[in-house]
């Protein structure tokens, strides 16, 4: 689940546009949203490391495809340093060096109202997305994103710098010029129209530089449009924390939870807790609903509903704003071909939300059942107590008749020196009851 980092950014202003600027942060903290749409892609098989797997995406342009991506030279973690474009590699010493993960930061609109981006650019992409793309060797946040450290120019150098700070890591994505699924990313700090600045790689194993819009389709635009590779989320990762339900097929998947309050927060996105339920996930597309709750202003808590198709999206899209200590109940069906029906219901503050969507996947056909509580790779898990999952229902597709959760597979977030961040405890003696409870124990 993405990043959204200019709540940090912004409460470094001190201006009246920093005043408006915080309120846009608060707002966009909630929603938390995702980096969807045509520009992410099926993976690409011979680059990144296997330690990010699914969470990292590869960047390529059109010109070069996905024989070249974007790369950290000697996969190093200093501001200012060169990014260019490199051979693709697989499970190398220097894959991490290719591994990024993206965020959607709001729209240009959004920027312009908190006086950060220019007016050029509300008039012409006001609609259009804003993204940070975070340098993720091995899976491992660093806090650099691709971006300027001034400018931009023609020829201006895209080198790594701090997440966050300016809006110099600020990437839009231009929908209007998009060609056969790429895109071109136009800096966030540009002011001219209608050839805006542009990440651009022009050859490969050259330090990727922004370059005015070239207007035609020739080979020479291709290096300035863009796609990214996604994958599915890899077995044994020791990011989720709860049960996973396994059968030949899975056609259905319920629960009820309380959203969780989050303690000792050590300032505004700083750790999160995403609560879920779904459907495939295990070496599978995923089709997933539940709350993501993130650390707020003042040690408060910020809760969303948020729903998210892997590998189609890389993070939640939000539904409506939830309450800490809300009671929530929902569910995710297989109904038939690419189909997925999803719900959830808010029984404290009564309303619900429905919809149908779309896995894109070739092979949509889910084997899991999900309940977990997640520790993504953009933040720490929040200290959040105790989750309890109760209602716990799925079906195996052999039945109409959902049955209740009594054995599965359990994920205890057993970090990579051994040591469990969750303590996952079955409700009542006859197994796991269906109910369980995710109780945290460390970050």
């Amino acid at each position: 689940m993405g990043v959204h980092r200019f709540g940090l950014l912004l409460s470094r202003y001190t201006t009246k546009a920093a005043r408006a600027a915080r309120r846009w942060a608060a707002v966009l903290a909630a929603a938390a949203v995702m980096a969807g749409g045509m520009w992410l892609t099926a993976p690409v098989a011979s680059a990144g490391s296997p330690q990010c797997g699914s969470v990292c995406i590869n960047l390529f342009n059109q010109k070069f495809g996905t024989t070249d991506v974007a790369a950290v030279p000697h996969g190093a973690v200093t501001a200012g340093h060169r990014v260019i474009l490199a051979a693709a590699l697989f499970a190398g010493p220097d894959s991490p060096a290719e591994d990024w993960t993206t965020s959607i930061q709001g729209r240009v609109s959004d920027f312009y109202a908190a006086g950060l981006m220019s007016a050029a650019l509300n008039q012409h992409y006001g609609t259009d997305e804003a993204v940070e793309i975070a340098y993720t060797p091995g899976g491992t946040a660093s806090h650099l994103c691709l971006g300027i450290a001034s400018g931009p120019g023609q020829g201006t150098p895209v080198t790594l710098q701090p997440c966050g700070v300016t809006v110099g890591t600020v990437w839009i994505f231009d929908t209007a010029d998009a060609s056969g699924g790429y895109m071109p990313f136009i800096s966030g700090q540009d002011t001219q129209y209608p050839a805006p600045y542009v990440l651009t790689a022009n050859t490969a194993g050259d330090s990727l530089i922004t370059q005015a819009l070239k207007a035609n389709t020739a080979a020479a635009a291709g290096a300035q449009r863009w796609k990214a590779a996604l994958a599915g989320i890899p077995t044994g990762n020791y990011y989720f924390n709860g049960y996973t339900a396994n059968g030949a097929r899975a056609t259905d998947v319920k629960a009820d939870w309380t959203v969780p309050g989050l303690q000792n927060c050590s300032g505004p996105l700083s750790a999160e807790a995403p609560a879920w339920i779904g459907l495939g996930g295990i070496n599978a597309p995923l089709v997933q609903i539940g709350t993501q709750t993130l650390c707020g202003y003042l040690g408060t808590s910020v809760a969303t509903a948020v729903y998210e198709i892997v590998p189609k999206m890389s993070g939640p899209t939000p539904i409506a704003p939830l309450l800490p200590g809300d009671s929530v109940e929902a569910e995710v069906k297989y109904l038939t071909g690419n189909q997925y029906y999803l719900s959830i219901t808010d029984k404290t503050l009564h309303w619900s939300w429905s919809q149908t969507v779309t896995q894109p996947d070739a092979n949509p056909r889910p084997q899991t059942a999900d309940w977990i509580v997640e520790r993504t790779k953009d933040r720490p898990l929040a200290e959040f107590g105790t989750v309890e999952f109760t209602n716990c229902y799925w079906s195996d597709g052999t039945s109409t008749t959902l049955s209740p959760l009594t054995t599965g597979t359990v994920y205890d977030g057993t970090d990579p020196s051994g040591d469990l961040q969750t303590l996952i405890s079955p409700i009542g003696s006859g197994g796991i009851g269906p109910g369980f409870t995710v109780t945290w124990l460390h970050s």
